[in-house]
């Protein structure tokens, strides 16, 4: 579905990887922003992007997303960090701001001590498709 934006026809698809992901440096956050109405995408945002607080915005979806178990989960008892495919699907995105993963997902994350450990395992979930309710 294409919808008229600034003048032009635009999908959600052709917004996120001609126009977003074409950023020059790649704002990764944008896949926390963006979203396809899967269960496994990021909680639709309440309210607009606003450009004069673009960047408290894109913190805080970030946030959100790294601190939703069903997004990003540790275990403990597994010594395991279980992350969403989002970050292998676009790992060049996150690499281009952080030397790996984990050092991405521990900008933002709650317990951030724990997974910065030398000895964590490192896991994907299994992205879900299904239609978000929300």
């Amino acid at each position: 579905i294409k919808m008229k934006v600034a003048g032009k026809e635009l999908s959600l698809g052709e917004i996120e990887h001609e126009i977003l992901r074409k950023w020059d440096p790649i704002d990764p956050r944008v896949h926390f922003a963006m979203n396809c109405a899967s269960i496994g995408c990021p909680k639709i945002p309440s309210r607009h992007f606003n450009p004069e607080k673009l960047d408290e915005q894109l913190d805080h979806e970030a946030r959100r997303f790294m601190n939703d178990p069903e997004k990003v989960k540790l275990d403990r008892s597994e010594n395991t960090l279980f992350y969403s495919e989002i970050f292998k699907w676009f790992e060049q995105d996150f690499l281009a701001q952080s030397p790996d993963i984990k050092s991405y997902i521990s900008r933002y994350i709650n317990d951030k001590k724990y997974i910065e450990s030398d000895n964590i395992k490192l896991k994907t979930f299994k992205y879900d498709w299904g239609l978000n309710k929300q």
